[in-house]
């Protein structure tokens, strides 16, 4: 009897941290981006934009995503997402953006949960600093729902990631040439 009634408590238990991690789940995204200094105080940026949600979300499709940056910049689109529209929305003074935004052109271009975008870049008049970014996750229901999180966006650090593997690749050559 005591057995029964530990295996109920136990399953019971279970039950409850399985609908509690349900009832807390969120929608998420991780925001990438190299930054290289070109010339005469011009920057080229490339990002790559990650639905880290889960399938079995409310909300799981990334569907939309804004960047905003600290000050006004001068930026100049090079490449758009293939499907996606990006747009530079322009601040108080012409030709100065505040933000650029992209959104997917169909529910059939929407990020899906555990997927990845990239192919979003563009050069501005100076080095932006923090970039602090807005996305939003649709339902593709009959009634279509959003709800949207904020983040800041990472930077890649490309030269520790080179030297990182530079260095690994340096030790492999040494152990297979001692191994000779």
């Amino acid at each position: 009897m005591k057995k029964i009634s530990i295996s109920f408590m136990a399953l019971a238990l279970l039950a409850v941290l399985m609908i509690a991690s349900a009832a807390h789940a969120t929608m998420s995204a991780n925001i990438l981006y190299t930054e290289t200094e070109l010339s005469e105080g011009l920057w080229q940026y490339n990002f790559t934009v990650e639905n880290t949600s889960l399938a079995g979300e409310s909300h799981p499709y990334l569907w939309k995503v804004a960047l905003d940056f600290e000050n006004n910049a001068y930026v100049t689109l090079l490449n758009n997402p293939g499907n996606w529209t990006v747009g530079t929305y322009i601040g108080s003074l012409p030709d100065i953006t505040d933000y650029v935004e992209m959104y997917s052109e169909s529910s059939a271009f929407d990020i899906l949960p555990g997927s990845l975008l990239s192919g979003l870049s563009f050069t501005a008049d100076y080095r932006l600093g923090e970039i602090t970014y807005e996305a939003w996750f649709s339902n593709h229901g009959t009634f279509e729902e959003w709800t949207s999180v904020s983040g800041t966006a990472s930077a890649v650090p490309v030269p520790a990631a080179v030297w990182l593997l530079g260095s690994g690749l340096i030790g492999l050559a040494g152990i297979c040439r001692k191994n000779r």
